[in-house]
């Protein structure tokens, strides 16, 4: 009789145990997109603006350090309005291919000098 080898583990498609987040940040701030990918064999990851694939280039686009297996963060440094749209993480393997989507909000930097002496008084 032969053994079977049980110990190798099942293969499962690419799922998201953690989800894109929607994002609001103020103008000049950096915004942080995390998600967790599953899946046997391990899912690559690919990330999208406006539904194409992005350019990771290290300075406006980058991807932090993974900290534990599955874990991704990409992150987008001094947000402008420019960066206000939707942005996606698609995990892929080659048995599987899912996207989960989120949008980042940019909100304008006030500046308190601007402000007009008499606002906010009744």
């Amino acid at each position: 009789m032969t053994a079977t080898n049980t110990s190798q583990r099942p293969r499962k498609p690419p799922m998201f145990i953690r989800k894109m987040r929607n994002v609001s940040v103020t103008e000049g701030d950096t915004a942080r997109f995390e998600v967790t990918v599953g899946g046997n064999p391990v899912p690559s990851v690919t990330w999208l603006k406006n539904g194409v694939e992005l350019a990771i280039d290290g300075h406006k686009h980058s991807v932090e350090a993974v900290t534990k297996e599955g874990q991704w963060c990409l992150v987008v440094s001094n947000c402008t309005k420019d960066d206000e749209c939707e942005y996606g993480c698609t995990a892929t393997s080659d048995i599987g291919k899912i996207t989960s989507r989120c949008r980042l909000y940019v909100e304008p930097r006030t500046d308190p000098s601007e402000r007009h002496p008499h606002e906010g008084q009744t």
